[in-house]
């Protein structure tokens, strides 16, 4: 039976509804997408962020193919860090963005969460998914050409591309050397879709060079996955 069959009445309740569930759908997926909390602070199974574990990545790319929109939609919120005369230490807080351009978009966020001292750590769930979000978005051209997808934006928290952050090795105390293996590979794996996508270059490269090595010295691991970049 079509909708115009029915009684006028019973279709405004139609279009209501399906005006309810795609506001809901889209506030959903748009705090998935741009999700940064801690996910060891919530019970185990809980659903938040995007999880490599939990989801594929044709799945993400079809939903965000129905909600294209969502690629651009800026996060509401901002991580930022306060003097706190107490501790007599920077402490980081999430704040209501003042102005929309303030906050950061989707694909910005996937590179790093924020634990609950709100450190920047890496966030080897979403990770997997930076070259589905820039795809995507150069496909629907969300973003000037010269921001590749979005992989050149410079975020509001610490002004650092979506490179310069998936670039960092960013780590919790309790971080031991599988822990850094681990996000090795998944980065190295990025780097290297990005590549084949022509979404990597040679001068990306040279910028973040001194960053591996910095990471190599701070953290006395060597990145032996990231040097396999294939060129």
């Amino acid at each position: 039976m079509r909708k115009e069959h029915l009684p006028i009445r019973q279709r405004n309740l139609i279009d209501n509804f399906v005006d309810r569930f795609h506001e809901t759908d889209n506030s959903d997926i748009h705090h998935m997408i741009t999700y940064q909390e801690d996910t060891d602070t919530f019970p185990q199974g809980t659903l938040r962020g995007l999880d490599i574990g939990r989801y594929t990545h044709a799945e993400v790319e079809t939903i965000l193919r129905i909600f294209p929109d969502q690629i651009k939609q800026r996060k509401a919120t901002k991580c930022i860090n306060r003097y706190d005369d107490e501790t007599e230490e920077f402490v980081g807080r999430w704040v209501e963005v003042d102005y929309v351009e303030e906050g950061d978009y989707p694909i910005q966020c996937l590179s790093v969460f924020r634990d609950r001292y709100r450190n920047a750590v890496s966030n080897t769930n979403a990770i997997p998914f930076i070259h589905v979000f820039a795809k995507l978005a150069i496909e629907f051209n969300s973003f000037k050409k010269h921001e590749r997808g979005g992989l050149s934006l410079r975020d509001v928290t610490n002004e650092n591309t979506v490179m310069g952050n998936l670039s960092h090795a960013n780590f919790t105390a309790t971080y031991d050397s599988e822990d850094c293996d681990f996000l090795d590979e998944v980065r190295t794996t990025e780097f290297n879709r990005l590549r084949q996508m022509d979404l990597m270059v040679a001068d990306d490269i040279r910028e973040y060079y001194y960053i591996i090595f910095s990471f190599t010295c701070a953290n006395m691991v060597f990145p032996r996955k990231k040097c396999k970049i294939s060129y």
